[in-house]
Order: structure tokens, then sequence, then C-alpha cells
């Protein structure tokens, strides 16, 4: 039996209207929404699977540059449109078939900024 695919994505940290406790303009919503899905979209044509994953879990990274206390449940909500992206590059067949880790935070001001998204076949 092979081990499975391991397809690791870079995109930018989600603006902070992404956020589920934001009570942000639409406008704003909506163009932050399109920049990260689009993001995503491109990193996961840029990965060149083969086929769309059928069933796949994903844990995210977000890079940060201090060591204050974070909320993982709203910074993994704030990357909807990453997933969705995900669906719409082709990378897997639908976020539905997603399963989320825990989120992580890592203290790096070099990559400060970003989130990786590690996407492992199920």
């Amino acid at each position: 039996m092979s081990s499975p695919t391991i397809y690791l994505l870079t995109v930018s940290a989600p603006a902070r209207c992404l956020s589920p406790n934001s009570r942000a303009h639409w406008r704003s919503v909506s163009k932050a929404k399109k920049k990260l899905r689009g993001q995503a979209a491109v990193m996961s044509r840029a990965a060149n699977a083969p086929e769309p994953l059928a069933s796949a879990s994903c844990r995210a990274t977000f890079y940060v540059k201090c060591r204050r206390r974070r909320d993982g449940d709203n910074a993994l909500a704030s990357l909807k449109a990453a997933f969705d992206g995900l669906q719409d590059g082709g990378l897997i067949a639908d976020d539905s078939g997603l399963i989320h880790h825990p989120v992580r935070f890592v203290v790096d001001k070099e990559k400060a900024g970003t989130v990786e998204l590690e996407i492992t076949e199920a």
C-alpha cells in the first residue's frame, strides 16, 4: 500500500473581515472572499493533482508575528473561501468531504501573514 499524497499550499492570511465575528460591510467581505478563493484556486491548479481528491484532510498553519492568544475556531472559519478555492482549482472534488484538523499558530516573523494548508489524501 502506498503512502497518502500530501499537497502543501500557501495562501495569504484571511482578511479580518472574514472572521465570523466581523461586522464588516458586505462589499469589503465580498472582495476579501474573492481574493482568498482565487489564491487557493491558483495554488490548487499549480499542485498538479492527477484527479480531484474524493476525501481529504486539511491542517491549517497560521504564521504570525507574536505569541498572543488567538481563537483557532474563528481562524478556521475565516478560511471558508480558501476551502471553496480548493474545489474551484480541482484539488478536491467537494469541500464537504474535507476533514479539518485543529489549527496551528506558529511564530515566524519571516512567514507572518501567510497560511499553509496541508492537504492529505484520506
